[in-house]
């Protein structure tokens, strides 16, 4: 009976963590999306401002989601390593950039996508640490 449990209890398990995987990393996949989107469009404007806004704008929307991809690895159990993740993110910071060749009005920059990357890269670190900060404050308390 204890064995039957077992066995019945591998594939549940299973499921269980594939569905908080893909409710983990939603939000950085819907937000993936919008930066795609956002980076398909022509009639994307900056505000004039005595210094570029580019760099931050590129910072802060990425950074978004290594902040995302961040609560989602947290909330998969920490699967994949993070380095595949941020790796990852980094990827579509590239894949927006060589997508904007084709964007008439637009054109890749390697320093978008360097501040894509440090965005993504500064936010995980930054989300996973504070993530962890807030479990072992949950632990303490227990």
């Amino acid at each position: 009976s204890h064995e039957r449990r077992r066995v019945l209890r591998g594939p549940q398990e299973g499921r269980r963590r594939v569905k908080r995987s893909i409710l983990g990393y939603a939000p950085a996949a819907l937000w993936a999306a919008v930066l795609f989107w956002l980076g398909s469009r022509s009639d994307l404007s900056t505000p004039s401002a005595p210094f570029p806004l580019d760099k931050p704008a590129h910072f802060v929307a990425y950074g978004m989601l290594g902040a995302l991809v961040a609560w989602g690895w947290r909330r998969a159990g920490r699967r994949p390593h993070r380095l595949w993740l941020v790796l990852a993110a980094a990827l579509v910071g590239v894949l927006d950039e060589l997508n904007q060749m084709r964007v008439p009005g637009r054109s890749p920059e390697v320093a978008d996508w360097a501040a894509d990357t440090a965005g993504v890269l500064l936010a995980f670190v930054w989300t996973a640490r504070m993530c962890e900060k807030g479990r072992e404050g949950r632990s303490d308390e227990s």
